[in-house]
């Protein structure tokens, strides 16, 4: 085994990497599935938001208008209200409900 900079030993010597330069790595960004998903959002939600439900939900017309716009591959998913896509499992309504899709 090596000790590397950090003083932890591999097993295997690690190859030194190269990035690319910084405006090749955001145009990169720029062109990833994330990226064009997150953008889309920003301007569906545009500058004041989304109305929520009385309890704090999103209405099912707009996670369906979501799922379709970002292409989340739920669109099979039914349901009628926010309980039900809280049960889902479906990314759009993880997204959609904790703002994160885990």
């Amino acid at each position: 085994m090596r000790a590397g900079l950090t003083g932890i030993r591999r097993k295997f010597a690690q190859l030194p990497v190269r990035l690319a330069h910084a405006e090749e790595l955001a145009a990169a960004a720029g062109r990833s599935k994330v990226t064009g998903q997150l953008r889309a959002f920003a301007q569906w939600l545009g500058p004041n938001g989304r109305a929520l439900t009385p309890s704090g939900n999103i209405r099912p017309a707009d996670a369906r208008e979501l799922i379709t716009l970002l292409g989340t591959g739920d669109e099979g998913l039914r349901f009628r209200g926010a309980a039900e896509l809280r049960d889902s499992g479906g990314r759009t309504a993880r997204v959609a409900l904790r703002g994160s899709p885990s």
